[in-house]
């Protein structure tokens, strides 16, 4: 038996749709019935009720479909309404009527000072009673009638009160949550910059300085890692900072060189499909990560990224020819690409072989809406 706690029951009551509402109006089920089964009243009082009830379902649906935009002036519109309905249908037809007053003071719950909310739910309830006095009824039968027609108001009135406050909690918590992953964000993001960022200045000063006295033979070697020392410098710097933002044209430039400089022979496109920015960004770094593990782990000669565009997706596939599983396996950043392509509701799957790894992405896109 599933049980369900007091946020699941709040969840479920705040996201219910507005036309939950209407299966209070079953209520009505029973003046409608007692005025189409009476002998005594004339057709045409019999049309009045009808119509009566008609006109209360209307302001019914109309409050509560625009339950977003509730106003005070606007539950005491529709509170005014009500009651008006009410007198003027328990006078001329019969006094089944009299639960639009109910009604009209369970609307009134929506007004969040209790005061406000307590003053007016007595007057509409002591017109109602007002009105029964008037049609005959004994002051203690109209008493007793609308008394715990109140207190369900004060009830229904103190719920509303529990789910603001509940949301109002909730929110809080966000806020508070929010704040924890900023500071934490802040503080990997100065980690990043005291220990990788002097990492890098030491390796680029080291670079240089070895170049000056290196052979020929291996300047240039010693050029490229200067190179891509101060270019992963830079991009931490941006990371830092929060304006990095890779780019599937300069991942694929990227790959190339770093391909070629393992001694892995590239085939690639020079330039990606369109793609949103968003799909963009993350498939490039997805592929940074997949040909760093192919450089590192996969023993391969040659390595083939492709694209293809199909009508609503974005297909990438990483290929290489080494070991099979080498460059691809857990523990070597698979689950974190998993997550960005999740995150884009993708598909990403890995295929093994004997003669290498296949990495294969699929994206929804679609590129006429940038989504």
């Amino acid at each position: 038996m599933t049980k369900w706690s007091t946020d699941d029951v709040m969840h479920r009551w705040q996201t219910s749709p507005w036309w939950v509402a209407l299966g209070f109006l079953v209520y009505l089920a029973y003046p409608l019935a007692t005025t189409l089964a009476s002998h005594t009243l004339s057709i045409d009082l019999k049309l009045v009720g009808v119509l009566g009830i008609l006109a209360f379902v209307a302001i019914y649906v109309w409050y509560y479909r625009t339950a977003g935009v509730q106003t005070p002036s606007k539950t005491l519109l529709t509170a005014g309404l009500f009651a008006v309905l009410g007198t003027v249908l328990t006078i001329l037809v019969n006094d089944t009527y009299a639960c639009y007053f109910v009604y009209g003071g369970v609307v009134l719950a929506a007004l969040k000072d209790f005061k406000q909310f307590a003053l007016l739910g007595m007057v509409i309830l002591l017109w109602g009673t007002s009105v029964a006095l008037v049609l005959g009824d004994s002051l203690g039968d109209a008493t007793l009638t609308f008394i715990p027609f109140f207190l369900i108001m004060v009830m229904i009135w103190g719920m509303y009160r529990y789910i603001e406050m509940h949301n109002n909690l909730l929110q809080s918590q966000n806020q508070v949550q929010q704040l924890a992953k900023s500071q934490e964000r802040l503080r990997i993001a100065q980690d990043l910059h005291d220990v990788l960022g002097q990492s890098l200045s030491a390796i680029v000063l080291r670079a240089e300085l070895l170049g000056r006295v290196a052979p020929p033979s291996v300047q240039e070697e010693l050029h490229r890692i200067e190179l891509l020392a101060r270019q992963a410098l830079v991009e931490v710097r941006q990371v830092v900072q929060g304006h990095y933002e890779p780019t599937m044209v300069s991942e694929l430039r990227q790959a190339r060189t770093i391909l070629e400089q393992a001694g892995i022979r590239p085939v690639l496109p020079e330039r990606p499909p369109d793609m949103p920015v968003l799909i963009d960004q993350t498939l490039a770094l997805v592929l940074r990560e997949a040909v760093t593990n192919v450089v590192r782990h996969s023993r391969a000669t040659q390595c083939v990224i492709r694209f293809e565009q199909e009508p609503g997706q974005i297909n990438l596939s990483i290929e290489d020819d080494g070991i099979a599983g080498g460059s691809m396996h857990p523990g070597q950043g698979i689950g974190g690409m998993r997550q960005r392509v999740e995150s884009l509701r993708g598909q990403m799957d890995l295929t093994f072989a004997t003669g290498g790894v296949t990495l294969a992405i699929s994206v929804p896109c679609d590129t006429q809406k940038g989504v």
